[in-house]
């Protein structure tokens, strides 16, 4: 490995540190557990009626969340993966395909636009969502069949 691969390698390490970091001191008070790591972190707003608040969307295994902080006026939204019924690509203002819609299984929907490249934003938030469900659906087959073994 050459200078050069290890710079590099340290610096993308310092930058998910960072965004770790960044990610739990934001949402300590909000129940995300301590060993949950970013996967990565999107600069995108959020629509809120006529406002837009710019921010993050900050990605995760179990969790999409999206954090604000402009002048002062904080907000934050946790979306577990195991709430979200389905993410749709979206326009900003009807024609600029830039923004992603997640809609909740309790009727919360969530806009968020100005995505630099909303289709792999949407790929890798589609994909997480999918390999959640995967993997709670291998969990829950452990479960049912230790179960069935331990009752017999």
């Amino acid at each position: 490995m050459s200078e050069t691969d290890i710079s590099s390698s340290t610096l993308l390490l310092n930058d998910n540190d960072s965004k770790n970091r960044n990610f739990h001191k934001a949402f300590r008070k909000k129940g995300i557990p301590s060993n949950e790591v970013v996967i990565d972190r999107y600069s995108c707003a959020l629509q809120i009626d006529l406002l837009l608040l710019q921010g993050f969307l900050y990605v995760t295994q179990n969790y999409f969340c999206y954090y604000s902080n402009v002048v002062g006026f904080i907000h934050q939204v946790v979306i577990p993966l195991s709430k979200v019924k389905c993410i749709l690509k979206k326009n900003a203002a009807l024609v600029v395909p830039n923004a992603i819609q997640i809609d909740t299984k309790t009727g919360e929907s969530y806009f968020m636009l100005s995505f630099i490249n909303r289709d792999s934003v949407y790929n890798q938030l589609t994909s997480l969502l999918e390999s959640y469900k995967v993997i709670k659906k291998i969990n829950f087959y452990k479960f049912f069949f230790f179960y069935l073994n331990s009752n017999n």
